[in-house]
């Protein structure tokens, strides 16, 4: 009596058996999707946009607009960019909704571009901004027809309030190119299955 073939074993047709990922790539690429699954829960998605105050009232447009939502390369650099900028502007406590305005108007991830808005909260925010200050008044040094003296007249904030807009937007624009290289590097080598 001639055994029957049994169809979980792999024929000897090269074409037919299948590629298998090591074990290893498999632990990474799972590990990478749970971490942003974990990290982006709380951030305003197509479900729970009745959860935030200021866009329930435009809940049913944000909804219609796929791109706002969309985890393509092109909304997501687009909202890692100008986030990280907003992020590092003196701007703190209205940088959420402007961050949200910033990406109906841009198309960008609007997820990503309220994530970005958390580099600077309470704790961070004295060592970020000290170092944007001192970044941008470093760089409005060396800038042509600067002086300084016109601003040792005015008081308080609105004399050093250039410096730290210069600087945050330089420190922004670095830490976004990082973060851009990284994640590009990240893909590269270890590739999410589909």
């Amino acid at each position: 009596m001639i055994p029957k073939p049994d169809h979980k074993t792999p024929t000897c047709n090269p074409l037919e058996v299948p590629l298998e990922v090591p074990l290893k790539r498999q632990k990474q690429s799972h590990w990478r999707q749970r971490w942003l699954r974990i990290t982006l829960r709380k951030l305003p998605r197509r479900a729970n946009l009745h959860n935030y105050p200021l866009l329930k009232h435009v809940a049913h447009w944000v909804r219609e607009h796929g791109e706002l939502w969309s985890f393509k390369s092109t909304p997501v650099r687009k909202a890692l960019y100008i986030g990280l900028v907003l992020a590092f502007l003196p701007i703190m406590g209205i940088q959420a909704p402007i961050a949200i305005a910033v990406a109906f108007f841009t198309r960008a991830n609007m997820t990503v571009m309220v994530g970005t808005q958390f580099v600077t909260n309470p704790f961070t925010v004295a060592p970020l901004y000290y170092l944007t200050y001192q970044l941008g008044d470093f760089l409005l040094t060396y800038w042509p027809g600067y002086s300084p003296e016109p601003l040792q007249q005015l008081q308080g904030m609105e004399g050093h309030l250039h410096a730290l807009l210069l600087g945050g937007v330089i420190v922004g624009l670095l830490t976004a190119v990082l973060l851009d290289f990284s994640w590009q590097a990240m893909r590269k080598w270890i590739p999410i299955r589909k």
